[in-house]
């Protein structure tokens, strides 16, 4: 009988602890007009639904380290994203961890004079979208409340994404988005006037209102680079807010994804969301 209290905990933890994720399910996302598909993971939160659905999107890495992404899970941002009723949806695209196959996204970005970062989003794109398709199709989901969530060149190709979804999704949360990030420059990424260009032209069909945010010691992507392609957004129709906020540990670039970053920008995401939904 002494042990039940510790069994209850144990119970407890399953559904209440950081890292652990209720009604996770793999599944598969078909590409369209080809034989593959993506591997993905979805989770609901409790409750009969339906629910507005976060897809959260990944960035990208050398390639020896691609294949180590596996699912991608990130199990704090997603319950953060659960208790706000959110179902989730986690798309592994083409190139990456446990859907593998060949990765459409590279430019050598500072060997090349000109990388064309525009269709290396568009190549990202093109799977979430497949996964906002797939999303939007299942019976849990509010079809009306899709938001694209994206971190490092997975909020770059979110961008690209939503450029070809029109009122497909409602929303796109871009955390520390961009391309060309430099390991040998701090903070100074590799031809930031061309990525700026690539979301110009991706802002030119985005109909949804857009949510940055960037920490001010990102080491990728600093706050000049962050505030070049917000402006190159505006400038070219889009709408949305920008935030850089402090820095975060050593490294900001990890907020999005670092369980102790969440509580510095979740409520100015609560905010917008909450702004989005009032509009619609």
């Amino acid at each position: 009988m002494k042990a039940l209290p510790w069994l209850l905990i144990m119970l407890s933890c399953l559904t209440a602890c950081g890292d652990s994720l209720p009604n996770k399910t793999t599944v598969q996302i078909p590409l369209p007009a080809t034989d593959a598909s993506l591997a993905g993971t979805l989770i609901y939160p409790e409750g009969p639904g339906p629910f507005p659905v976060a897809i959260v999107n990944h960035g990208t890495s050398h390639a020896t380290n691609r294949a180590k992404f596996e699912y991608w899970l990130k199990p704090e941002l997603i319950n953060t994203l659960l208790d706000r009723g959110f179902a989730v949806l986690v798309p592994i695209r083409r190139g990456f961890g446990a859907t593998d196959g060949e990765y459409r996204a590279g430019v050598a970005a500072c060997l090349e004079q000109a990388p064309d970062y525009y269709q290396a989003g568009m190549n990202a794109g093109e799977d979430i979208i497949a996964a906002v398709e797939y999303a939007r199709l299942l019976p849990q989901v509010d079809a009306n409340q899709v938001i694209l969530l994206g971190h490092s060149a997975g909020g770059f190709a979110s961008l690209a994404a939503a450029s070809k979804l029109g009122q497909k999704i409602a929303a796109v949360a871009n955390f520390a988005g961009g391309r060309g990030g430099n390991f040998d420059t701090w903070a100074e990424p590799c031809h930031s006037q061309t990525v700026a260009e690539a979301i110009g032209r991706y802002s030119q069909s985005i109909d949804v209102p857009t949510f940055w945010y960037y920490a001010n010691n990102d080491r990728f992507f600093g706050p000049q680079a962050a505030r070049l392609w917000f402006n190159a957004f505006l400038q070219a129709g889009g709408q949305g807010h920008l935030i850089i906020g402090p820095g975060f540990k050593k490294n900001g670039h990890g907020i999005f994804i670092d369980k102790t970053g969440i509580p510095i920008w979740i409520d100015q995401f609560d905010q917008f969301w909450q702004k989005v939904k009032s509009n619609s």
